[in-house]
């Protein structure tokens, strides 16, 4: 038997979903910038120069600049981008077949070549996607939805 919530049930449920999201994405991004702050204050800025290699600072700086910037836009696309829908081709291709394609039950195990129903989505899905309850979306390859950056991952 299924427990129906109710509305005040289903929006504290909500809220603390998006609640913790948002904690993730506050501390992984707090742990970007508190440890490039420490790495350039602390070793950039006090061991180098207390050692006598004031040379060695503006490149390490440079060289840190890039890496870190790489890491943070890499980051941003990883929370930003979308991991993988089904694409509007595959529905406009279901909608053209008509009834003859064969939609199989989806199982736990691998259904190689077969095309599955989603029952949240209520929708025909292609092989190895799966359904994000987090999102509330169907991926493509789906592995697990990450909370530090807030996105499904794929493999």
């Amino acid at each position: 038997m299924a427990v129906e919530l109710t509305f005040r049930e289903g929006w504290r449920k909500w809220l603390s979903k998006q609640w913790t999201r948002k904690c993730y994405m506050a501390v992984s991004l707090s742990l970007f910038l508190f440890l490039g702050a420490i790495y350039i204050v602390t070793f950039l800025g006090r061991i180098l120069p207390a050692d006598g290699k004031d040379g060695w600072v503006a490149p390490l700086r440079a060289a840190f600049a890039a890496v870190y910037g790489l890491a943070m836009s890499s980051y941003f696309a990883a929370h930003i981008l979308d991991p993988g829908s089904v694409p509007d081709r595959w529905r406009k291709f279901v909608a053209s077949c008509r009834g003859d394609l064969s939609v199989v039950v989806s199982k736990e195990e691998w259904q190689p070549r077969q095309v599955t129903h989603c029952r949240r989505c209520s929708t025909s899905r292609p092989e190895r996607t799966h359904h994000c309850s987090f999102c509330g979306a169907c991926r493509l390859r789906y592995d697990h939805h990450c909370p530090w950056i807030d996105n499904c991952v794929g493999f």
